[in-house]
């Protein structure tokens, strides 16, 4: 493998199946702050699992997420035993379509934590920020009109737990014993969603950043879904760490 500068080259054939992820799914917030559809190839060998995930979004790829996991131990002084992965972003930022703030006519307001340095974007004409935790790791946002709650922190990840870990236990209170209808976990991000026996819907994002996990979590009535799905992609895609 080349360093990246203008290309890389990866030597090797590989028969690629699936176009979803391993939750199924076809749709992300992207580490960049984008919403994008994407398409997973995979491809099983005894050199490893080689994922590619590829914006089809448009003509031409703007973003590709390359990662090789449980390689072989063929080459063990270049790679490790947690694999390889990198990110490529080209050309113009995708929009989101109909995107809250658009809608209102007016942009979003922004939160910024200070201790674990990171900012989401929020319509301060459907929500209001309450007062910042005493510990300063967030905030909980409260809606203008009907009952959801939006609530954005940050914590150091101390015992270095992988994202699969991180995922099962994100979710078990929020669910409240109910399966997730949609999961990702990835090297540097996890999110979830459920509905709960309250029916309630619950969607949670959390970036891996370092030994920082920075998260936010959406709860909100099903019968509300009209107006807070479109509000969960605007904030979840713009919540970003320093």
């Amino acid at each position: 493998m080349l360093p990246l500068r203008n290309h890389a080259v990866f030597e090797g054939n590989a028969r690629f199946y699936s176009t979803t992820d391993d939750a199924g799914d076809t749709s992300e917030a992207l580490p960049n702050g984008d919403w994008a559809t994407l398409n997973q190839f995979r491809d099983a060998s005894a050199n490893g699992l080689v994922k590619i995930d590829l914006d089809v979004d448009t003509a031409h790829p703007r973003y590709i997420d390359f990662a090789l996991e449980h390689p072989s131990s063929v080459a063990p002084h270049c790679l490790g035993a947690d694999g390889v992965g990198f990110m490529v972003f080209a050309g113009p930022p995708m929009k989101l379509s109909n995107p809250p703030a658009k809608q209102a006519g007016k942009p979003p307001a922004t939160y910024a934590n200070v201790r674990y340095a990171y900012t989401i974007d929020y319509p301060d004409d459907l929500l209001v920020a309450g007062r910042e935790a005493d510990n300063s790791d967030g905030v909980v946002f409260s809606a203008k009109s009907g009952k959801a709650q939006v609530a954005v922190w940050g914590r150091f990840n101390a015992s270095e737990e992988t994202a699969a870990k991180i995922l099962r236990g994100e979710e078990e209170l929020p669910c409240a014993g109910v399966r997730a209808s949609y999961e990702v976990s990835k090297r540097d991000l996890v999110a979830f969603s459920c509905q709960t026996p309250k029916n309630e819907i619950v969607y949670e994002k959390m970036i891996i950043h370092g030994d920082t996990l920075v998260g936010v979590q959406f709860t909100y009535p099903v019968a509300e879904q009209a107006i807070w799905s479109p509000v969960v992609k605007q904030m979840a895609g713009s919540l970003r760490v320093e």
